[in-house]
């Protein structure tokens, strides 16, 4: 989606990844869009694949690359990004949670533990 609308939620954003940067799985198409929730000046994203078994393909690549963009409003920005881990993690989960109730839904049908990661201005 390389115009930046996101149909299902007003708050939802896009995050774009360079293809030359991917080395794990290539794909035609690399941004994806993705709900990001505003968090102190940053934005939370979650590798929720609405509860699936597996990872999403963008997790694989995002971790794959230290170089990333979002898309807010038409408007495209570099940033730098870092997987949350422990009590951090459980507190931008709750984050997230607060802003879409579903993802406990999908954290429900997966055994997997779904990642968030922060997403910076470069």
């Amino acid at each position: 989606m390389r115009s930046g609308k996101v149909y299902w939620s007003r708050d939802s954003r896009a995050i774009n990844q360079k293809p030359e940067c991917t080395n794990h799985i290539v794909e035609r198409n690399p941004t994806h869009p993705l709900l990001a929730v505003p968090h102190e000046g940053a934005w939370l994203v979650a590798g929720s694949y609405f509860g699936g078994p597996k990872m999403p393909v963008w997790v694989h690549n995002l971790r794959d690359t230290d170089r990333a963009e979002i898309t807010v409003k038409g408007t495209t920005t570099p940033v730098t990004w870092r997987e949350v881990e422990g009590d951090e993690r459980d507190r931008m989960w709750a984050v997230m949670l607060a802003t879409w109730p579903n993802y406990a839904k999908y954290e429900e049908r997966t055994d997997r533990l779904i990642p968030v990661f922060r997403l910076a201005r470069a």
